[in-house]
């Protein structure tokens, strides 16, 4: 708690939900903490530790906390305890004001010694509690709808009543179950990509005493949210629910907000997408084509794909599957969304800056970029830098749409 976030260690075994604040002689050891959250991916997470050699006896290489594959929760402060100098408040603050980015356990370690003991570091690694559903890859087979399939895989994380959006595969048990080789967590990915879903993880804090209950919430769910087999329709979502503005140019009431920023469109991104697949047991062939939606109608600007700036020619891919018209048509459909993300940008801001910490699937508004550069995005994957200057955050974000006009900054509440 020396440095901008709060840092946790499990009690019990690995199934536990118990966290307890980690040894103030560890904390004061931190120099730096990095993590990394993804849209889909598990989350990973780095601690480094400065090693002194008091005594000549190493305080960390050895601690029972940082040892084998404990479990570390990392939370961080959204509120007053940010400030410039990336310090956070001492006491153990109300679990609702802090934001837990991370629950997983230590997965390796790596010491740097250096001669004379100044200067050497304990750096331990990790991923979030995913990592459980990673240990055993073998031929693996499951039947019903996605859903139950969905439940039956992540059982093991400790939701008992997870997000899941409605039914859009069904795998009958005989001849057309879901099978494939690989770990639990493969065939998660590999089920949520053919249903046009994502999975992520977010944790629910409760504190008792001097001691955090950390438990999972996992979503599997479109994101941003939209009917299952619908294009990727950013826009719409954004004017519902973003309360985030990533100002590039200041205004007479608001500082801009982003230390630098980046944009790129790729004007040579799949704009068709062919789909093909057998059913092993009746014998017949499916074909369906899906476009993949670049620059969609936007209700707020009255914008068409041809003045929002839509591709004149096409390129296409195909993919194959096995089964029915609904996979052939699902599996057509999410890798046509997949290339509708055709414009990508990036942000390095700290929280102190923006005044709030942005997560993966997040939407937000960039505003003073100008036409072709403002809009509506989503937030792709974060890399959090907690050290004691500040909570960095760089922000990786993509659209499916370039503006024509600066959006007004009031549209999303920002």
């Amino acid at each position: 708690m020396t440095i901008g976030a709060y840092i946790m260690t499990q009690i019990g075994g690995q199934g536990s939900h118990s966290f307890k604040a980690l040894p103030g002689d560890l904390d004061c050891a931190i120099t730096e903490i990095r993590i990394e959250e993804h849209l889909d991916k598990p989350a990973t997470f780095a601690i480094r530790f400065q090693e002194d050699f008091e005594d000549g006896e190493n305080g960390t290489f050895t601690a029972a906390d940082l040892r084998g594959s404990k479990g570390i929760a990392i939370a961080v402060s959204s509120g007053p305890g940010h400030g410039t100098d990336g310090l956070a408040k001492v006491p153990l603050p109300p679990a609702e004001e802090l934001v837990c980015l991370i629950r997983g356990q230590i997965e390796n370690s790596q010491a740097d010694l250096s001669p004379g003991g100044s200067g050497s570091t304990l750096e331990v690694r990790g991923r979030d509690i995913r990592t459980t559903l990673d240990r055993e890859n073998k031929p693996q087979e499951f039947s019903g709808t996605n859903t139950d399939i969905f439940k039956k895989m992540i059982d093991g994380l400790g939701d008992t009543a997870p997000d899941i959006g409605p039914d859009v595969l069904e795998f009958p048990t005989e001849g057309a179950s879901f099978n494939y080789l690989g770990t639990i967590l493969d065939g998660l990915e590999r089920l949520a990509t053919a249903c046009n879903y994502s999975v992520w993880l977010r944790y629910n804090l409760t504190l008792s005493t001097s001691v955090y209950d950390v438990t999972p919430k996992v979503s599997i769910k479109t994101s941003p949210e939209r009917a299952a087999h619908s294009p990727a329709d950013l826009n719409l979502g954004l004017t519902r629910n973003s309360k985030v503005t990533l100002r590039i140019i200041g205004s007479e009431t608001a500082c801009e907000n982003v230390i630098n920023f980046s944009h790129t469109t790729d004007s040579e991104a799949i704009t068709c997408v062919s789909s093909a697949g057998d059913n092993h047991e009746t014998g017949e062939s499916y074909n369906q084509d899906q476009s993949a939606d670049h620059d969609p109608t936007t209700e707020d600007a009255g914008e068409t794909n041809e003045t929002a700036g839509a591709k004149d020619c096409e390129r296409s891919m195909f993919v194959s599957t096995v089964g029915g018209a609904d996979r052939v048509g699902s599996t057509a459909q999410a890798a046509a969304n997949d290339a509708s993300w055709y414009v990508k940008a990036s942000a390095l801001t700290t929280v102190h800056m923006l005044g709030t910490v942005l997560r993966p699937h997040d939407l937000v508004l960039v505003h003073g970029g100008g036409c072709g550069v403002s809009g509506g995005f989503q937030v792709e994957k974060v890399t959090h830098v907690i050290n004691a200057a500040a909570h960095w955050m760089n922000i990786e974000l993509r659209s499916n749409s370039r503006s024509v006009s600066p959006p007004k900054e009031g549209l999303l509440g920002g």
